[in-house]
This record gives structure tokens, sequence and C-alpha cells, in this order.
């Protein structure tokens, strides 16, 4: 009988410290260490590590968090890395197809190579998704001026006039000066 104690007691804490395990590897695998540091890649290093966590809270920051790929996409656009910045934009509107910022700064990035195209289909597919975003509109136009579709631009301008008059204004006196 004592043998049977023994060995069901034995028994117990294995499961136990299995459960226990199987926890502390879910709570760990919900946070990401910073980067490690990669020379050749400047946007992978502890400095990009550091001006999101002074933003955030470490608790926020995992590697499946939509706003650390569009602080990446920004460093490697900064370093004009933009095929890296793309993939990077691309990861962050994947984790959330609602974050207008990716979308821009992906139609910019993809306006810097002369991918005007390119950068007018990304800016209808984020206006589909977020239609008030003067932002998104702005981009828009521009985007529309660079391709030389003037008359896009001005029916754009138009949007854009509806949802902020001021910037609306401002754009066409830009226009009018050129």
């Amino acid at each position: 009988m004592l043998l049977y104690i023994i060995n069901r007691r034995i028994i117990t804490n294995k499961i136990a410290v299995i459960v226990i395990i199987f926890f502390l590897t879910i709570v760990f695998n919900s946070y990401s260490a910073p980067p490690e540091n990669n020379p050749s890649d400047p946007c992978s290093n502890h400095y990009l590590w550091q001006s999101f966590v002074n933003t955030k809270s470490y608790a926020t920051f995992t590697l499946n968090n939509c706003e650390y790929y569009g602080c990446r996409g920004s460093c490697h656009a900064e370093f004009k890395k933009y095929e890296n910045a793309i993939e990077d934009y691309r990861k962050a509107i994947l984790i959330n197809p609602e974050y207008a910022r990716a979308w821009q700064e992906l139609a910019i990035t993809y306006g810097k190579l002369n991918r005007y195209n390119d950068a007018i289909d990304v800016l209808h597919e984020a206006l589909r998704i977020n239609p008030e975003h003067y932002g998104l509109w702005y981009n828009l136009v521009i985007a529309y001026i660079l391709s030389g579709n003037r008359t896009a631009a001005i029916n754009t301008i138009e949007e854009l006039q509806r949802i902020n008059p001021e910037m609306a204004d401002n754009l066409l006196k830009e226009i009018m000066q050129q």
C-alpha cells in the first residue's frame, strides 16, 4: 500500500510539472524578446526595439504586433531598403488590415520606387477599409498626379474636399503653384 501511495504521488507530481511547463510555455510564447543584433540589417537591432519600447509597454510588443512591423518597415524605408519595407508593411497589414499607417506607408514606398499603379491599388484597397481617412485620399491624389492621371486626381481631390476641405484646398494651391 505504501508503494502505491508513493507511486501515485510521483505520478501526480509529474502531471503537475507537465501542466506548469505547458502553462509557462504559453505565457512565454506570447511575449517576444528583442530581435537579435544583425549588423547587416540595422532595422533588426536593439535601436529599433528600443524605439518601439519607448512608445509601448513591453507587454504589448510581440513579433505578431502590426505596429512592430510598421516601425520596422519605416526603418527599412529610411535606409532605402524599399523591398524589405514593403515586406514589413505587408506583414503589418496581414496582422491588422485596419492599420491605416501601414497601408499609407506601403503606398508611399511604392511611390518611391516609381510604382505608382501599385501605390494607387494599395490606396484603393485601404480606402475600402477606411474610407474617411483623409491621409489616404491625399496620397491617392499625389499618386494619380505622379502617374500622369490628372482626371482621376481631380476627382479624388473632390472626395478629399468632402472629408477634409482645408487639406484639399492646400493641395490644390500646391498643384497650382507647380
